[in-house]
């Protein structure tokens, strides 16, 4: 079974009344004291937010059955050698080195560095945009089956989604009271876009802060991990990060070149130009 397939029948838990989120800049304001100002003794504002989000996080919840198929990329991969010890061929990394180590696990979306998170993927293109390879760079892609049903959070709905996209303009001045289900929803989109906002590779701890606490809450509340949409493949790009290596067995692995890297951009403000002195 793939992800492709459970995704467009999430089962919803049905739970009691819960408060919502009444402003709807709590995420951005949650996110900005945690990386600017307090991150291990909350304030209260902190506090608050955490309360409602592990209140409402369970109308998020999924289940990816036992045998669902997913995909993951590593940068390396294994030389078969031949007689007199020359390279004859390639082929994917051994089952040890596809999986993540504790020794080697850089902080990421999920986790806090030295803390195992094993990031997976839908489909192959997402798990290799995922990994940034170079151009003609040997990589390998491993198949992954679940090996038991996993109870994830799914916070790929609002992914992409401005805040200000479910608010009217007066809603925005001020002048007229924003529902208080719409201010929920833009933060339930912040969240979401937040899990999903690429990660380059001068990202500091501080900016994965905010989305590493919310992981360790969804771990307390007993979820196996998160879905989240990826910025690549498509529509039906996915990126699944499981709290538990072993909820994942390695069932096959192949090394495959990267042939090209396609880029497309377009022009996002005003250029400036420097004036001629002569």
């Amino acid at each position: 079974m793939s992800i492709d397939a459970w995704a467009l029948h999430r089962p919803i838990a049905t739970f009691g009344p819960e408060r919502m989120f009444t402003d709807y800049q709590a995420y951005t304001k949650f996110s900005r004291t945690i990386r600017n100002s307090n991150r291990y003794a909350l304030d209260v504002h902190s506090q608050d937010f955490l309360r409602i989000f592990r209140e409402n996080v369970h109308h998020r919840e999924t289940t990816v059955v036992a045998g669902t198929t997913l995909v993951r990329a590593v940068r390396d991969y294994d030389e078969i050698l031949g007689e007199h010890g020359e390279v004859v061929n390639v082929t994917g990394s051994s089952e040890d080195r596809v999986l993540p180590k504790k020794a080697f696990s850089i902080e990421g979306r999920v986790n806090p560095s030295g803390v195992v998170t094993l990031y997976l993927a839908s489909s192959q293109v997402t798990a290799v945009s995922e990994a940034r390879p170079w151009v003609g760079e040997t990589i390998s892609i491993a198949w992954l089956s679940m090996t038991r049903d996993l109870r994830l959070a799914d916070l790929s709905k609002g992914h992409n989604k401005s805040p200000f996209s479910e608010l009217s303009f007066n809603e925005l001045l001020g002048e007229t009271p924003i529902p208080e289900e719409k201010a929920n929803q833009c933060v339930w989109n912040d969240i979401d876009s937040a899990f999903s906002q690429p990660t380059t590779r001068t990202d500091t701890g501080a900016e994965y802060a905010p989305t590493q606490i919310l992981s360790e809450i969804l771990k307390c509340e007993g979820f196996d991990g998160i879905v989240y949409k990826s910025s690549f493949g498509g529509e039906h790009g996915y990126n699944v990060a499981l709290f538990n290596v072993a909820d994942a067995k390695v069932m096959g692995c192949n090394a495959f070149s990267i042939d090209k890297i396609e880029i497309s951009f377009s022009q996002a403000g005003n250029a400036w130009y420097k004036a001629d002195d002569n």
